[in-house]
This record gives structure tokens, sequence and C-alpha cells, in this order.
């Protein structure tokens, strides 16, 4: 295996009465799937009127929350203009799509899945303060949690998160990985990725906590016993940790095991697709983006799994963070054992 990026698209072999199979159409097919879908997903959220900022509500915002907020805004903002920079400066110099472009396009593409952990119970806040149009979680098929329209989606702080922030650390899991595998060469595949692993979990333990102690959200839905400052209002799921740890490794490994022509799992077979350079970067992009996704749902499917299980909501959430998502002010009780999965009303929308 090699970690260099040397992927030869354009040489077309010639057809053959029995083809192999290619990896990379049925990844590129499953991508085509899950664009589709988001596509649905926006479109319907904007057709139906969804798209509106969530107020803070009676609590006022503290000023220190405010500034922290709009540095955290400008700091995201400026790693996915910087992260842009260096793509497209790397795709002029080597003349080609390379391989860093499509990944990142890859986990850009997620971004859908955001609210996700919220499917069934809102144990996950945002702080309204941010800039929101509300949410397009009540238009993602099958939602159950009622009022997840009001879960305010920051754009210009999440949002430009999954095109710069989760790739540099990913790179940081594919550097940490590279790392054992060069000092340790007894190491196996498992082993070095239970290193990145470690790596990866410790790291998003440092970023959560600093957001969440700065007030921009909050996991009131966590096993107390299982949580750093468990049954407090700051508190933060280690299950977190774990499942978001491993899906960074993995998106790390996905850029570390590449073939000898430089092809991640995702994009084998791509030298014997027929046509153009063009459509084999089309290939590849829809690829990259059907692995991501399914990697993503994989770890949100493990996160609400876990919802139904969670201990009480902390009290003491002031309305920036609750936004009417369930408690005071609405018909449904906050997530706590004993408390029901609500189906939403007729009424609550989509």
């Amino acid at each position: 295996m090699t970690v260099t990026d040397p992927i030869r698209t354009s040489r077309v072999p010639p057809a053959t009465a029995a083809r192999p199979v290619r990896p990379v159409v049925a990844w590129a097919v499953i991508g085509a799937v899950f664009l589709l879908l988001e596509a649905y997903v926006f479109a319907a959220w904007f057709i139906s009127g969804d798209a509106h900022t969530v107020a803070t509500g009676a609590d006022a915002v503290p000023t220190g929350t405010k500034v922290l907020a709009w540095v955290f805004q400008a700091l995201t903002v400026a790693a996915l203009i910087g992260t842009i920079v260096w793509l497209v400066r790397k795709c002029r110099r080597e003349g080609r799509l390379v391989f860093d472009a499509v990944w990142v396009i890859g986990l850009a593409s997620m971004y859908w899945q955001d609210p996700l952990c919220n499917y069934l119970r809102p144990v996950f806040y945002y702080n309204s303060y941010l800039i929101n149009l509300g949410s397009w979680a009540p238009h993602i098929p099958g939602w159950v949690s009622p009022n997840a329209v009001h879960l305010p989606e920051p754009l210009i702080f999440v949002g430009p998160i999954y095109g710069s922030v989760i790739p540099i650390i990913a790179l940081g899991a594919h550097w940490v990985m590279r790392t054992a595998s060069e000092r340790r060469p007894d190491f196996g595949v498992v082993r070095v990725f239970l290193v990145g692993w470690v790596a990866m979990a410790a790291t998003v333990i440092g970023f959560e906590v600093i957001w969440v102690h700065s007030n921009l959200y909050a996991y009131p839905g966590a096993l107390h016993n299982f949580a750093i400052q468990g049954g407090s209002r700051y508190q933060f799921p280690l299950q977190e940790a774990l499942l978001w740890g491993a899906f960074l490794t993995v998106a790390g490994a996905v850029r570390l095991y590449r073939d000898d022509l430089g092809q991640s799992i995702a994009e084998r077979g791509t030298d014997r697709v027929s046509g153009s350079l063009g459509r084999s970067n089309l290939l590849r992009a829809l690829a990259l983006i059907g692995f991501m996704n399914l990697a993503m749902l994989i770890y949100n499917l493990g996160m609400i799994s876990l919802t139904l299980h969670v201990d009480r909501t902390p009290g003491g959430y002031p309305s920036y963070l609750t936004n009417k998502l369930c408690g005071p002010g609405t018909p449904y009780r906050c997530p706590a054992p004993g408390v029901p999965v609500y189906l939403r009303p007729a009424s609550d929308g989509p």
C-alpha cells in the first residue's frame, strides 16, 4: 500500500469481453442515491417555508458567549476558504483532480446528516444565537422527534466544519496512523487503526468540551455515568468521542491505505472505466460521497440507538439552547427513563 497520490485515471484500457467488478461504480451509485436524498431534503425544507431563523427566546445570551460565537464562526469560515484555496492550487499544480479534492467533497457532502442524532429524541441542542435558518431535520424521511424545525442548525459555524475542520482532523488521523506504522512495522492494520482511534477520541473530547463550555451547543441526552460532568448542563457523552473518533479514523484510513495508483477503497477500478477523464472524475467524486455518507450514517445509527437509553435531561438550560424542542412551553417531556419516544402530531410539520 502507499500514501502517495499518483492517480492516473486518463489511462483507459481496451474493452474486454468480460469486465471485472469495479467497486468505484457501486460506490458511485450509492453516492448518487445519497445526493438525490440530500437534494430532496433541502428542497423540501425551503419549499415548505420551514427555513427561517430560530430566535434566542427569553433568556439573554451572555456577552462572552456572543463573542465566542462570532470568533468560532469566523474561524470555521476562514478554515473553509483556506481549504478551498489549498485544493484549487494543488489541482492546478498537478493538472488534475487530486485525491484530496474528492476526499474533501465526500466529507463536505455529509452535512445534511448533521441533525440525525435527534432522529428519535432531542438529545442535542445548538445555540440559536449562531446564524441559522432552523433545521431541515423534519424533512428527512421517517423523522420522529417533534419540534425539530426549531433546532437552529448553525450554517456558518457547523456547515464549514464539514469541508475544513473535519478533513483537517482526519489528516491528523492519517498522520498518526502513518507514523505508528513506520515506527512499529510489526503493527498490523488493526493495531494501527486502534492507535488512530485513541488519538481521534482524545481530539474529539478536546474540541467538543471547549465548545460545550462555550455554550455553542449542548448534549442534554447522555448516560450520566459515561459522560464528562455527567448530570450537569455541560455534560459530554463519551460515546460521542468513541463513535465520532472511529469515523474520523476511518476517514484518515481511506486517505492512508491507497493502492499503487493512488486509489482509495472506494475508487478501485477507476482505471478500468471507459470514457473520458471527466467521467472518471465524476465517478470518483460520487464514490467518495457514497463511502463517506455511508460511514457517517453508521455513526449516526449508533448515536440514535443510544438515545433510547439516556438518563434524565439535566435542568438549567437557557432558552437559546432548548429552543422549544422539549420541556416547558411544549407538550413534550425531555428525554429521561420512562419518557416515551413521542410521535409527532399531524400539525407538527412534515
